[in-house]
């Protein structure tokens, strides 16, 4: 079932088919035709999905209030892409014992936001939590 809005001699109506194809054939009275495909667009992470409430159709889950006979076919469904968190990670050996190692990471979040982390005992002497080896990042 297809979607569309008609609109003949400036009055406006929505008209559902069963083909894709709009069939119609002019009556010569009328001035002008205009036709358009109603399609919802669905850009979020979850599949788009319909919900009837109230005597009303929604395109779930943006709540998007639809024509009560639209369809799956009339939703254009893109899938945003997932943006994972950036790490670096710098290992280092303590110079007193060379068997000791650090590991100090900095993560970049897709906010923007950075966080560090390092596993020597100088960042919890830190007064503001970074060590020699978390500055040497910045």
């Amino acid at each position: 079932m297809a979607l569309f809005k008609f609109i003949k001699d400036g009055v406006e109506e929505i008209i559902a088919q069963d083909s894709s194809a709009f069939t119609f054939k002019p009556d010569g009275k009328t001035k002008s035709y205009a036709v358009q495909r109603i399609m919802y667009k669905q850009d979020h992470w979850m599949p788009p999905a319909f919900v009837n409430l109230g005597g009303k159709k929604y395109l779930m889950p943006k709540w998007v209030e639809v024509h009560p006979e639209a369809q799956l076919s009339d939703v254009i469904y893109t899938k945003p892409e997932i943006k994972k968190p950036v790490k670096e990670v710098k290992e280092f050996t303590s110079k007193s014992d060379p068997t000791i190692t650090y590991k100090a990471t900095r993560t970049i979040y897709p906010s923007g936001e950075v966080k560090y982390y390092c596993n020597c005992p100088g960042k919890w002497r830190a007064k503001d939590g970074m060590c020699k080896h978390l500055k040497s990042f910045a």
